[in-house]
């Protein structure tokens, strides 16, 4: 079965409903917005950003989820489990061996 989907991150033009955590969206506020089929079904839904990446980071995203039935995620809790997710195997000890770029000013 075929299965697509487009997903942007529009400004909202009114208040909506996080599929996520079942907060308010609010007028203005960028978002996470998914359009498409899964599973066979059409499905659009709209998230807080913070609630995007708490989606993709701690769910099985092929398995789906249960609509408001999640916790709306804070910012540091969501630095600390990504943090801790991140393999740390290497040590730099210049800007160019990380290939960051270095600042001319």
């Amino acid at each position: 079965m075929s299965e697509f989907g487009v997903s942007t991150h529009p400004r909202a033009r009114r208040d909506y409903r996080c599929e996520w955590c079942g907060e308010k969206i609010f007028t203005g506020e960028i978002h996470f917005k998914f359009a498409g089929v899964w599973e066979g079904d059409f499905q659009n839904y709209r998230m807080h950003l913070e609630c995007e990446k708490a989606l993709n980071f701690e769910s099985n995203y092929n398995e789906g989820f249960t609509p408001f039935d999640n916790e709306r995620p804070t910012a540091p809790v969501l630095a600390v489990r990504w943090s801790e997710s991140i393999p740390v195997d290497r040590t730099y000890t210049s800007c160019t061996q990380s290939g960051i770029p270095r600042s001319t000013a």
